[in-house]
């Protein structure tokens, strides 16, 4: 058997009384009605972002009931969280009301019921969330939108998914010049790695206006390893002994007679010899390839006002890597041991060899040659390969 309890809260000197219907439920148990089919809330989009307005509308027999003949019908209104307050005082025969001061993102309960006594009996209630709205004016990192009613590109606006799948699915799609792309097409791959192509960029609107810049660009090669260094050049023979001795100076041939000190060695024995040059160093590895372009599939289902420019480039190659570095000079040799007179030149260690040459840069890569399928679909018609996607369940493969 079902029964008919009340349910009273307290709102700014005013009791709100809550009727709901239940089963063996005790009062302290019940819940309030969220949804009903007499009375409606509907968020209304004005042209400008994050501008809404909240239309509310009610079968005209809701504003009847037996314990309220001659008694003031209204509306009050909870934000968020916030207690319910009086918002309208409503006129006979009245069905709707337009809401103008209402909040992007945030939720509203609308409870429409009457006075009686400082009593106030909420005879139905609706409850809705305003949508919200994104608006980019600067380049934005981001693939996924959701949570968004509409989205604004405004000059100087750009998406970039980084190369992640792109999921643009809103109910408006305003776009002043604004860019999406798979990436900024510079940004090269992980050195040693090819390029990486991009996932699939998916742009779904029901009203779509303005021009929208699509740029399905391929991801540009890694650079290639560098060269290895050249080896390392061979280290100098050490210097030898020094050797003196004293001879006597004939007074016919010198004019005097006497004694001298000369080097029995060559004037280099104890002098270490240079280090071998260093090797070459290898020339770079080539560059990586670039990848194809990302799959495009944009779709607005009602007619609108929007061109769609669409550029299409594959990634270009990576750069050559570096050429090795020279390789060192082999180290001179060590100094000789001198004469013990110190008659001929004094030892020392010899110079270190000369650098090797450093090896070149190595080749480009290969520039990204496949371009991956498009899908245009308007109203009334269709561009490029939309055979090739597929949809499960509202997603688009």
């Amino acid at each position: 058997m079902f029964s008919v309890f009340f349910r009273r809260f307290t709102v700014y000197g005013v009791v709100l009384i809550f009727m709901a219907s239940c089963q063996n439920t005790s009062p302290l148990n019940l819940t309030i009605k969220k949804k009903t089919v007499l009375f409606k809330s509907s968020a209304i989009a004005l042209e400008a972002p994050n501008q809404y307005q909240v239309k509310l509308r009610w079968a005209p027999g809701v504003l009847k009931d037996e314990r309220a003949e001659e008694k003031t019908w209204m509306i009050y209104r909870a934000q968020g969280s916030n207690a319910p307050a009086p918002y309208l005082t409503l006129t006979a025969g009245q069905t709707e009301v337009t809401d103008f001061k209402v909040d992007a993102g945030i939720s509203y309960t609308y409870s429409l019921g009457f006075l009686d006594k400082g009593d106030f009996w909420v005879k139905e209630t609706s409850q809705i969330k305003i949508p919200l709205d994104l608006v980019i004016t600067e380049l934005i990192k981001q693939n996924d939108f959701s949570t968004y009613q509409r989205v604004f590109i405004k000059p100087g606006g750009i998406i970039d998914t980084g190369g992640e799948r792109l999921d643009l699915t809103v109910d408006e799609l305003h776009s002043d010049g604004g860019i999406i792309q798979s990436n900024d097409g510079s940004t090269p791959a992980l050195l040693g790695f090819d390029g990486k192509t991009p996932e699939i960029l998916v742009i779904k609107a029901r009203k779509a206006t303005g021009i929208l810049n699509i740029r399905a660009l391929g991801q540009k090669g890694g650079k290639g390893l560098p060269g290895r260094k050249g080896s390392t050049g061979e280290t100098g023979k050490n210097g030898g002994t020094a050797k003196s001795s004293v001879r006597l100076i004939s007074p016919v041939l010198e004019g005097v007679a006497g004694k001298s000190k000369i080097c029995l060695t060559n004037a280099d024995e104890a002098l270490g010899k240079p280090g071998g040059p260093g090797g070459n160093g290898e020339t770079g590895g080539a560059g990586k390839a670039g990848s194809a372009t990302p799959r495009v599939y944009f779709q607005v289902a009602e007619h609108s006002q929007v061109q769609i420019n669409l550029e299409k480039v594959p990634g270009e190659g990576g750069e050559g890597g570096e050429g090795g570095e020279g390789g060192d000079g082999g180290k001179g040799g060590l100094a000789g041991v001198a004469d013990p007179a110190h008659v001929c030149p004094e030892p020392a260690p010899g110079e270190t060899g000369a650098k090797g040459t450093p090896g070149t840069q190595g080749p480009r890569g290969v520039n990204g040659q496949m371009v991956s399928p498009v899908c245009l679909k308007y109203p009334n018609q269709t561009e490029g390969a939309c055979a090739s996607f597929l949809e499960r369940n509202g997603i688009i493969f």
